[in-house]
Parts: C-alpha cells; structure tokens; sequence
C-alpha cells in the first residue's frame, strides 16, 4: 500500500468512525431550515446525521481539534471513488458557511447516486446544486456540489480525473473558467440567460444546449491548436563540391563514395569529424540551410 493509499485509508476509516456516533437526522432536527429540508427530501434516508457533541476530525487543518459542531447537521461528502472522505456541518438557520471537517482531501456532495453512464454537473454552491438537482431528476444527471465556493476549482479537477465534468458559468466568467481549466476533461455551458434562468423558465436541458446562442466548450480539447499540415517536400541540400575540401580528402571521400554507392556527402561528413577530433579541432556541421545554427559532434 502506498502512502497515498494508505492515507486515504486512514481518512475513510476515521472517518466511518466518526460516523457511527451520531443518529440519522429527523425532520423536527432540521428546525424549518430550508436548505436542510430539501437536502433531506433528495438524498436516501438516513443520509442525514444529527450531530450533538462536537467532532474533532482526524485529518486536515483541524486534525485533533474539537470544533463547534454541536447541534448541526452533518451530510458525508465522497471523493471521485465515492469513498465517504469528510462531513459538512450545517447548523439549521444559519447564514453562516457550513463547517466542512476536512478540506485537505478533494471531495462533493452528491445529490443522487453516481452513475458511470450518467453526466456529472457540478455547482459552487448549496442552493444552486439542489435546485439543478430537482430539474435534472428524471435526466441522465448528477449533480455534485463542491464543499466550499473556494474549493470549487480543486473539486472539479479532481473528479474531472476519471469523467467529464460539465460546469454552467456565466458569460463574463467564460475566459478566466477557460484559463483554470485548460486540459481538463471538463464541458463549459453557457447559455444565452444562463442554464440556470432557462430551466426555471420551464425550459428543458436538451432545449437549452440547442439554442443558437449556447456555447458548449470542451476544455479538454480546446487546449491543443488546430493541427497543422505537414511540409512533406523537403529543402535541397547542397551538394559537396571539390573546392570546399583539400584535394587529398575530396578524391579520398569520392572515390570511397562511389565504391560504396553512396552520395559523398555520405562519407565526406564522418571523415571530417573523425580527422577533426584527431587533430584536436572541432568541426561544425549547418544542417539548416537559412541559418548559422550549427552542430559540433563531440567524440
């Protein structure tokens, strides 16, 4: 086991441990708040944990530290191999942002069960992500939230890894969301309004990506330039005359040359170089014929 994997193990298993200490949350533990009602309507039962004494998570920035976790709501967030790698916190009617336990380790919140044929959307924020979640319902889509805005980036290249991962920013943000994820397997979506606006406005997802005005940008190809034709005509070499050698060494190298079958240049270009490291001098070579780039074998 590598120390990765091993680290990973370690993570999961406190994880799990941390885990079985807390009941599944009910709907009276949710307290009205909103976001928490609709996360508990979407995910499977039991997903959901009630939180009541504080939780000192076991890897991360606040590895052995007990943090105010009492009283919240705790959903698991997976990697990209749906291991459970953190918990967020969300404490009921609060404005505030949840606790995430461990943002050491790339990871999201599934809303719905992964599927290998199904398209991965993931969102920034909460609100927005159960939102999508209820349009894309009954479509081929999962929709995954990364665990703060801040750790939005390392989340969508982390599970953009193994899949494709399509993201929906706004027309403004085309060029900087370009720049962050050039390489990436990852589809960019823009619609004229916004995916969000057009599937609020009753509009379906098949119809938004049909739009004239809709952008669909696959980064991953996008980073490479349009290939260019190859030059298969190659420039004329010049030939060696009898003038660019001493005599002795010109009617040695020809006379080589045709008992060989062989251009002079063939046997010209060794000899120099093998004369040139006895005598101690180094010989250069041109290859290009527009430039004074050159070669000095070195023997």
């Amino acid at each position: 086991m590598t120390t990765t994997q091993q680290k990973a193990h370690a993570t999961n298993t406190g994880l799990i441990t941390v885990l079985g200490d807390h009941s599944p949350a009910t709907e009276q533990t949710l307290q009205g708040d909103e976001l928490l009602i609709q996360l508990y309507n979407l995910l499977e039962p039991s997903s959901l944990l009630d939180i009541q004494h504080e939780i000192a998570p076991t890897t991360g920035e606040h590895a052995g530290v007990k943090q105010q976790t009492t009283g919240t709501v705790g959903v698991i967030l997976h990697n990209r191999i749906f291991e459970a790698i953190s918990l967020l916190c969300i404490k009921p009617n609060d404005s505030g942002l949840p606790f995430v336990t461990d943002t050491s380790q790339s990871c999201a919140l599934f809303l719905g069960t992964p599927q290998s044929d199904y398209e991965l959307v993931i969102v920034d924020n909460y609100l927005d992500g159960v939102k999508l979640a209820k349009h894309f319902a009954h479509e081929q889509i999962i929709v995954a939230v990364s665990p703060t805005p801040y750790l939005f980036l390392d989340t969508v290249k982390h599970f953009a890894h193994d899949t494709q991962v399509t993201i929906f920013p706004s027309i403004e943000h085309k060029d900087k969301v370009k720049k962050q994820f050039a390489g990436c397997n990852v589809k960019v979506v823009i619609a004229p309004l916004g995916v969000m606006t057009h599937l609020e406005c009753g509009k379906s997802y098949t119809e938004i990506l049909s739009f004239d005005d809709t952008q669909i940008i696959d980064l991953e190809l996008a980073d490479w330039a349009k290939p260019k034709p190859i030059n298969h005509t190659l420039p004329p070499v010049t030939s060696i005359t009898k003038n660019m050698l001493p005599e002795p060494l010109y009617n040695y190298a020809m006379n080589s040359a045709e008992r060989l079958n062989v251009s002079l240049e063939f046997v010209a270009v060794p000899l120099l170089v093998a004369l040139g490291s006895v005598v101690g001098t180094k010989v250069a070579i041109m290859p290009k014929r527009y430039d004074d780039w050159d070669i000095v074998p070195n023997l």
